[in-house]
């Protein structure tokens, strides 16, 4: 299977040649990831194309070595990994998710208007081919799309972007647009549990009673008193 088609937006392969896994099974989830490099002041483009370049760096300690399938700047759009194969960005959800990286360097960075417009129609795209709900979820137990610090493994690693700069309901709408409107799936509705009816305890001791004189004309006179025993202790509960 092809990769998505960005033709729209200006788009340079920077393909990784080994930080990476070949396939995946599945693909429920688009994360959304930010750079994070840390380098204050550092501008968007520079911040996106030095992230493609480091994610194909084999001169890193392999446990550093990381991956997304695309990552965002304000000029361009850098592809990594093939949609078809597994990224590494998200620990045990890599094998059932797509990664965009989107260039940020430090959290209190705002995204540029391209980031949110390219990333939203990647994200389109990603969501058309995989039939992925156009919907955010705040965990994996549902397929959509999700920010890295609402992940299993974000949150188990402190992670916190994209952060709060990136307009969750704005880029929604936009993944919308870019897939033509597609209504977004409804998750389903759970019912809340039928409140039982009151419980009639007067009707409940005339029951035990009529049960009582049913077992001592059976020939059960040890039960019937034994009945009879626990409904007259019982008269004074409520």
């Amino acid at each position: 299977m092809s990769d998505i088609d960005l033709s729209e937006i200006p788009v340079e392969e920077m393909l990784s040649s080994t930080h990476f896994d070949r396939g995946r099974p599945r693909t429920t989830l688009v994360v959304i990831h930010a750079t994070r490099s840390g380098q204050v002041g550092q501008s968007i483009s520079l911040e996106a194309s030095s992230t493609a370049i480091y994610m194909d760096n084999d001169s890193i300690p392999e446990k550093a070595r990381v991956s997304s399938h695309l990552v965002v700047g304000n000029a361009k759009v850098y592809r990594v990994v093939h949609d078809a194969d597994t990224a590494w960005h998200a620990g045990v959800l890599n094998p059932y998710a797509i990664g965009i990286e989107v260039a940020q360097a430090v959290p209190t960075a705002p995204y540029h208007p391209r980031q949110i417009e390219f990333t939203a129609r990647a994200t389109a795209r990603y969501c058309a081919k995989y039939k992925i709900p156009i919907r955010r979820v705040m965990d994996e137990s549902e397929p959509g799309i999700i920010g890295h610090e609402d992940s299993r493994q974000g949150k188990g690693y402190g992670k916190s972007d994209p952060g709060p700069m990136w307009d969750w309901p704005a880029f929604i709408a936009l993944v919308q647009q870019y897939t033509g409107g597609a209504a977004v799936p409804t998750p389903p509705t759970l019912k809340p549990p039928t409140k039982p009816a009151a419980f009639d305890v007067e009707a409940e001791r005339t029951a035990l009673w009529a049960a009582k004189d049913r077992l001592a004309a059976g020939g059960w006179p040890r039960f019937a008193q034994a009945v009879e025993a626990a409904v007259t202790q019982s008269k004074g509960e409520r």
